[in-house]
């Protein structure tokens, strides 16, 4: 309900009452994923795109399509993980975006981490809104929705923690998710052309 205070109060030092920011993270994420998971919104999620990628001729044949899915079954794997390696990137630049004099990069990092917690709780009732509505799950909606929690619960704790009016600390928020989100996808990206480089060098090693 406070979420501004209680990040406050646990940067201060008073710990005991609240619950560990990174625990809350890794509970939040599981709960989240456990439910997005049990409304089948992933399979839904997943022919979504697969017939997306039909459409525009990015996949055309049965072998690319089966590759797809394996693909699909592999990040399946990771659903409880992907959103944790957001926050090294959201951190990072929630401490560009609010200043750097303000806290450190640790306390940011808890800051995130917590936020991560909340902002998956409070994005479950829209799990329920897509399953009701699965036409809308491959279309920028959740993603959009997604930013705008997480705007919101910037705004609240940076209220809090600066000088930053709440509408201030919205702007700021909506923006240090999608920088931060932008650093995951070009680090991801530059993590998979090194994996690639090396499965090749070793494919062709053993030829």
């Amino acid at each position: 309900i406070r979420p501004g205070e209680v990040v406050r109060d646990y940067l201060n030092g008073k710990t005991i009452p609240y619950t560990n920011p990174f625990r809350y993270a890794v509970l939040g994420v599981a709960i989240s994923a456990f439910i997005f998971l049990g409304l089948k919104l992933w399979e839904i999620q997943t022919e979504g795109v697969i017939a997306t990628y039909r459409q525009y001729g990015l996949v055309d044949s049965v072998e690319e399509e089966v590759r797809m899915r394996k693909i699909f079954s592999y990040v399946y794997k990771f659903m409880n993980v992907l959103p944790l390696l957001l926050l090294p990137f959201t951190a990072f630049s929630s401490r560009m975006f609010f200043g750097k004099k303000k806290m450190n990069y640790a306390e940011y990092f808890i800051v995130n981490a917590y936020l991560l917690g909340q902002s998956t709780l409070y994005g479950i009732p829209t799990f329920v809104f897509f399953y009701f509505l699965p036409h809308l799950v491959n279309t920028p909606l959740p993603f959009v929705l997604t930013i705008l929690v997480a705007g919101i619960l910037y705004g609240q704790i940076f209220k809090v923690l600066s000088e930053n009016n709440f509408w201030s600390a919205l702007g700021l928020g909506i923006a240090t998710y999608i920088v931060g989100y932008l650093f995951f996808i070009i680090f991801s990206m530059i993590v998979g052309v090194f994996i690639g480089i090396g499965f090749a060098i070793v494919m062709k090693s053993t030829l």
